[in-house]
């Protein structure tokens, strides 16, 4: 640090220039000290003993933690104050020193969140019909890296029947077709709850507007709101590892066989098989387990059952709830106009890149924690329905978090000799975010 022109600013600093002159006049102030025409702290330190330390005046302040904070590689607040604490010191160090790294573009762009996440489960109301409500999905692919194969996964709402359907491609067509099975087979739902996935666009969308099933697009990375389908999914890839390794190199060829399975096995939320409460029997079992099973005493009393299924959904909605809730931070909703960042898709990325995009403007509340959000820089586009656990506050311009924004190696140096950012390093770190954001 320049001493010059540290003694220019001490001097100048309205708070610090009272202390020097009475200092100088032969005062003494306490904690004070004047040692070669530089104001210092004198702090005493239980292992170091009596240290003195350099005042900081508050035009130097931001500067010198984004010297530090940049040289140390953007660590936390604590780490960066514990050393600027070792040779400096300035009013309110813990406040000014944390409200610049939470306000620091790189850490708000380059770091995962953590600590409790903010977010809490809202369970969907559950229907009482079955194939009224459908859930869908379609797996990351199965085949060899040289092969394409997915399965697409359709669950009843209300029984939890499940539909697998094999497919060599991850489209629209594939989905719509799966749809499609289930129609014809049990006629058309009134909802069906998707991710928001391409595949779920164009024309299965088109074929949905027509006869008026609506669709509820789940938001980004909020795949606890289609649950089922995820629950069903781990089961589905530990049945085809075993098939595959176990039974038959050609996996697809047995993937009625599972889906058969799924459907006589009892579910955990019903407490019954999804294939006894479509069709009123108890052992609906493959052929290989008929002889086993005692067919003559397998009717069901179907009233009794549903009510029982019923009281059984709604207490193991209630427990997951509070299951989920548990350990999780109170929610401090955005409101219009705040603005945000969010966090990119780690499919998309490697390890190695930003964490969180550009930012977006909070364009409307939605209900249920979620947002619709617009980009404020740049080709604006659609609105993107995100939820609230995958945004973080934007830093605050007012913060000074702009004095963070550059790589150590693209710095100027300021009057003092301390480093301040170029406007080509912010718009480095911009364009790096952006080029992260455009592969989401």
């Amino acid at each position: 640090m320049n001493l010059e022109w540290l003694n220019i600013e001490q001097r100048r600093d309205n708070l610090l220039r009272p202390i020097i002159d009475s200092l100088n006049n032969g005062n003494h102030v306490p904690g004070y000290v004047l040692e070669d025409n530089v104001l210092k702290f004198e702090k005493t330190d239980e292992v170091l003993g009596v240290q003195k330390l350099i005042v900081v005046p508050k035009s130097f302040q931001w500067s010198l933690i984004n010297t530090f904070h940049s040289a140390l590689v953007h660590p936390g607040w604590e780490k960066t104050l514990h050393k600027i604490r070792e040779t400096y010191y300035f009013d309110k160090m813990s406040t000014v020193v944390r409200d610049f790294v939470d306000n620091c573009v790189v850490c708000r762009t380059s770091k995962q969140t953590s600590g409790a996440t903010q977010v809490q489960l809202h369970p969907i109301s559950k229907p009482t019909v079955p194939f009224e409500v459908l859930h869908m999905d379609i797996t990351g692919k199965l085949g060899t890296p040289n092969e394409q194969e997915y399965v697409v996964v359709t669950i009843d709402a209300y029984t939890k029947y499940v539909l697998l359907r094999h497919t060599n491609n991850k489209s629209q067509h594939s989905t719509l077709a799966a749809l499609k099975q289930a129609i014809h087979l049990f006629g058309a739902p009134r909802q069906i709850i998707v991710d928001g996935g391409r595949e779920f666009l164009g024309e299965f969308k088109m074929y949905c507007d027509r006869f008026g099933i609506e669709i509820h697009a789940i938001s980004p990375g909020a795949s606890r709101a289609n649950g089922q389908v995820e629950r069903v999914m781990a089961t589905l890839k530990n049945g085809l590892i075993m098939i595959k390794n176990y039974k038959t190199p050609e996996w697809h060829t047995a993937v009625e066989s599972l889906q058969l399975a799924l459907n006589c096995t009892e579910h955990r939320t019903t407490g019954t098989a999804p294939l006894t409460l479509l069709t009123r029997r108890q052992n609906c079992v493959p052929p290989e387990l008929l002889r086993l099973v005692n067919l003559d005493n397998s009717s069901i009393d179907m009233e009794v059952l549903e009510r029982h299924v019923q009281q059984r959904m709604s207490a193991q909605s209630a427990k997951d709830k509070e299951r989920f809730d548990k350990g999780r931070a109170r929610i401090r909703n955005f409101q219009r106009g705040d603005f945000v960042l969010i966090k990119n898709n780690p499919r998309n990325q490697t390890s190695l890149d930003l964490k969180f995009s550009v930012p977006y403007e909070v364009y409307r509340v939605l209900e249920n924690d979620r947002y619709l959000v617009k980009k404020v820089v740049g080709h604006h586009g659609r609105p993107r329905k995100v939820a609230h656990d995958q945004l973080r506050r934007a830093p605050q311009p007012a913060a000074g978090a702009l004095a963070a924004v550059s790589p150590p190696d693209e710095h100027q140096p300021g009057p003092s000799g301390l480093t301040l950012p170029t406007a080509q390093a912010s718009a480095a770190v911009a364009a790096r975010a952006s080029e992260s954001e455009s592969s989401d």
